[in-house]
């Protein structure tokens, strides 16, 4: 997954990529909170087109890997979330 954008903060698209596994070549432009796990890598938008084609061969030589626990460690866990989601409205029940 290839992600050579010039302004993002946190792409939520790069978020997804690492949880399908996939190997990630980011700008550096992005927030370094976005690498979420190791098949994560960062490269300065202003480099060459060269520097970009080299990294991204490397990148497909990188296996797809099973990064659950790892997103889970950063909050991006549906249980987690969906309980969270449900806690809160049911808190906004009992106030009323």
């Amino acid at each position: 997954f290839v992600l050579p954008s010039r302004y993002e903060g946190l792409p939520v698209v790069g978020v997804e990529a690492q949880a399908n596994g996939l190997p990630c070549l980011l700008s550096d432009k992005m927030t370094k909170e976005t690498r979420m796990t190791e098949n994560a890598r960062f490269l300065g938008i202003e480099n060459s087109i060269e520097e970009w084609t080299d990294k991204i061969h490397s990148c497909i030589k990188i296996k797809r890997q099973d990064s659950k626990e790892q997103l889970t460690k950063y909050g991006f866990n549906i249980e987690d979330q969906g309980e969270k989601l449900r806690d809160f409205y049911f808190n906004l029940l009992i106030k009323r």
